[in-house]
């Protein structure tokens, strides 16, 4: 998967503290393996998802505004998904044991 579960988190950190820095402070991970992980995407991506901002800092470029909320939208389908798939299972198993009541 090109992202996932801490590539999100790590997007939405650098896009509320403006820094990759302050991210990594944020998320309780070491810098290495967050620059990494941006620079990962970035490659991955074009354009990029992470731009710095002259003077310091970064902020989440238009494209990793986009590529965030798509898969934050692709979180909530699955878990629409599994919640209508559980209320099918649990159905299937209240008439199970409505017909062994019988």
């Amino acid at each position: 998967m090109v992202i996932g579960p801490i590539q999100a988190m790590l997007l939405e950190a650098i896009g509320s503290t403006g820094s990759i820095s302050a991210a990594h402070r944020k998320l309780g991970i070491s810098y290495a393996p967050v620059w990494k992980i941006v620079a990962a995407l970035n490659e991955l991506f074009s354009p990029p998802l992470v731009a710095p901002i002259r003077g310091g800092g970064a902020v989440l470029t238009q494209q990793g505004d986009k590529i965030l909320n798509s898969y934050r939208r692709l979180e909530e389908l699955s878990q629409e998904l599994a919640r209508t798939q559980l209320l099918v299972i649990r159905r299937a198993i209240s008439q199970r044991d409505k017909r062994l009541e019988n």
